[in-house]
C-alpha cells in the first residue's frame, strides 16, 4: 500500500511512477516508496463487481476530477498536458466493486490482461 488517499504521480524518463505521501486517508495507510504505474482503476462501491476500460475521449474530465488543480494558468496547462500524456500511456478502468476477494481478483486479472 503506497497511499490510501493522496498519492503523487510523476513522469520520469518517459515512464509514470506513483509515490506514497504523508497525506493519507482515514485508514492512515502510506509508505514512502515509488512504483511504476501499469494501470489505474477508479473505484465505485457496488454490490455487483464489474470492471471496464474507459474510452479515451472520456478520460480527461475523470482524471481532472481526481487531481489537485493549480489556479495559475501556466501550471494548469502543464497539468492538462501531463494528464493527456498519462491517459495515452496508462490504461484506466472503472471498477464497480464490493469489499470482496472476488473484486480484487477481477481487478487484478483484468488489468494484467488475463480476462476482458
Amino acid at each position: 500500500m503506497l497511499n490510501d488517499d493522496k498519492p503523487v504521480l510523476r513522469l520520469q524518463n518517459g515512464q509514470f511512477f506513483v509515490y506514497g505521501t504523508p497525506w493519507c486517508g482515514k485508514h492512515q495507510l502510506q509508505t514512502n516508496v515509488k512504483a511504476p504505474v501499469r494501470a489505474l482503476s477508479l473505484l465505485q462501491q457496488n454490490p455487483k463487481n464489474s470492471i471496464k476500460k474507459l474510452e479515451q475521449h472520456r478520460l480527461l474530465p475523470v482524471l481532472l476530477n481526481q487531481t489537485a488543480r493549480p489556479h495559475d494558468a501556466v501550471k494548469m496547462q502543464k497539468l492538462l498536458d501531463l494528464l493527456h500524456c498519462f491517459s495515452k500511456m496508462i490504461p484506466i478502468y472503472q471498477l464497480n466493486c464490493s469489499i470482496s476477494m472476488e473484486a480484487v481478483d477481477l481487478a487484478y486479472c483484468t488489468m494484467k490482461g488475463w480476462t476482458e
